[in-house]
């Protein structure tokens, strides 16, 4: 670990502290596949999660994939779901809060395709 290579801290001491934030962690996440955050937070303070949720897209599915209920910033993938159709919901995410609060969300994901990395 980096953490231990140049500041000298312990190896337990790192677990220790991974092992006590992984509840919390779990507990904001929602369960299900999924690869995490799909959307950077556009400012401080203001969440993308939050602005998908006050876009009234929570649950919104497109083919396999939906709109996280418990974190709209999560797309989960629910019965196989397809790249387009996760593609499709990252659209629709992107349009609905760019016309609701004229706020342009940027993917955090990276999205690799045939013509290389988006």
């Amino acid at each position: 670990l980096i953490s231990h290579k140049y500041f000298g801290i312990d190896y337990e001491m790192i677990w220790e502290i991974i092992s006590n934030s992984l509840p919390q962690i779990r507990s904001k996440q929602p369960k299900g596949f999924s690869a995490g955050s799909v959307f950077k937070n556009p400012k401080k303070g203001i969440t993308a999660g939050k602005l998908i949720e006050d876009s009234g897209l929570k649950g919104k599915k497109i083919g396999g994939a939906i709109i996280s209920e418990a974190h709209g910033n999560f797309i989960l993938n629910v019965k196989d779901a397809k790249a387009s159709d996760i593609l499709k919901l990252i659209s629709t995410i992107q349009d609905k809060v760019k016309n609701k609060f004229g706020v342009q969300l940027k993917k955090e994901v990276r999205v690799l395709n045939e013509k290389g990395w988006e």
